[in-house]
């Protein structure tokens, strides 16, 4: 039996167009038509279309890609729209990088803040900073991060700075939850250098096949729904980069202090942390105008004394330091010199909004000007 009834015609634009190819699109599935059928069918090819387009590179560094996070605190997406158009844009200024974990990114908040300290010193005012810090960020995702970003670089490029915070919470490694986390595809760019470091412990990586959609198939299905929709009622999500410390502090019986204590002790003795650090150093060592340098991201206080790792903490920090200048760069104790106290802190991992976060933001910026004046000296 053949319906009478027909879908309506896929016209106008934005919300309008969004709903009528919504309901031709569930017409081909309960009206005995052809014309609804063949609705549907061109509808679900349009719509994968865009998907494809959308999500490929060229997609998500053009406006569209400012749908692409589905929420205020989708780090991951932010990060990988951030990265892409760093890496096909030209480079016209300095460029400074902030990798790490949330620690990072509540610690930091808006990069432009950061922008703000540094506008005051004649060898940092014209530093653009980008923040591409994650949640539960692993190595894997650093050198995703990383490769993305120099990948289009020219030999005659300002200097590229990239800043990784390290910790005495990052030393330990899991490879087996390494590997979970990688596989779950997070980030929607991939990285031969992670691709490798995969095969190194004797993992596959993911499926690889020119096509950006396949290649990221777990990012872009957990994305597409709330993308579409915010681009149907053109309404993109804005970064909230300091989103870990809201509302009231966390009472200290509702932290998990066990875990991190344990997750500390496994990772005191690791020696890979270190290695990959190397590795790093020497794959950016060719590179010219780029520099890796590391900066402190300590928990909190608190924690550190009611467990006795303030020496650990000294040790640790002082074998980074050490670690860096041998590699010819540096290591920043921002968050040391900012004198935070255990009230500045909203868990064990964040501090809180407004004054800790200008503090931290001032420490880095007073050491950091100092190596763009040393780099400024070299490139001169």
């Amino acid at each position: 039996m053949k319906s009478d009834n027909q879908p309506p015609p896929i016209s106008g634009t934005g919300t309008n167009r969004f709903r009528a190819g919504a309901t031709a699109f569930w017409s081909g599935f309960i009206e005995l038509s052809r014309a609804a059928f063949v609705s549907m069918i061109v509808t679900a090819s349009l719509v994968l279309a865009a998907v494809v387009w959308l999500f490929s590179p060229s997609g998500l560094t053009g406006p569209l890609g400012d749908y692409a996070a589905r929420s205020a605190r989708d780090a991951a997406a932010f990060a990988t729209v951030e990265v892409l158009r760093l890496a096909h844009s030209e480079q016209e200024h300095p460029r400074l990088l902030l990798l790490g974990t949330s620690t990072i990114a509540q610690a930091f908040g808006d990069p432009q803040a950061l922008e703000k300290h540094l506008d005051g010193s004649p060898f940092a005012a014209d530093w653009d900073v980008h923040m591409l810090a994650t949640p539960l960020q692993t190595r894997l995702d650093q050198l995703t991060l990383i490769e993305n970003a120099v990948r289009n670089r020219r030999p005659d490029d300002p200097p590229l700075v990239i800043a990784i915070g390290v910790g005495i919470h990052r030393l330990a490694t899991n490879e087996s939850r390494l590997i979970e986390l990688e596989q779950m595809g997070r980030l929607g760019v991939r990285s031969d250098w992670a691709d490798e470091a995969m095969l190194q412990m004797g993992a596959s990586p993911r499926p690889r096949s020119g096509l950006s959609v396949v290649e990221n198939f777990n990012f872009v299905v957990q994305q597409t729904p709330v993308t579409l929709a915010r681009m149907a009622v053109l309404r993109p999500a804005r970064c909230n980069f300091a989103s870990y410390a809201s509302g009231p502090a966390v009472p200290v019986e509702a932290r998990n202090r066990d875990a991190a204590k344990a997750w500390i002790e496994a990772g005191y003795a690791a020696p890979d942390y270190t290695e990959f650090l190397d590795a790093l150093y020497g794959r950016l060592s060719g590179m010219p105008n780029v520099h890796l340098v590391l900066f402190d991201e300590r928990l909190s206080p608190a924690f550190i004394s009611e467990y006795g790792f303030a020496g650990l903490s000294d040790e640790i920090y002082a074998r980074f330091a050490d670690h860096a200048s041998r590699n010819g760069s540096v290591f920043i104790p921002a968050m040391k010199n900012a004198a935070l106290g255990t009230e500045d802190y909203h868990d064990d991992y964040h501090i809180k909004i407004g004054v800790p976060q200008e503090r931290v933001r001032a420490a880095f910026a007073t050491q950091f000007i100092k190596f763009a004046e040393e780099i400024d000296g070299v490139v001169k």
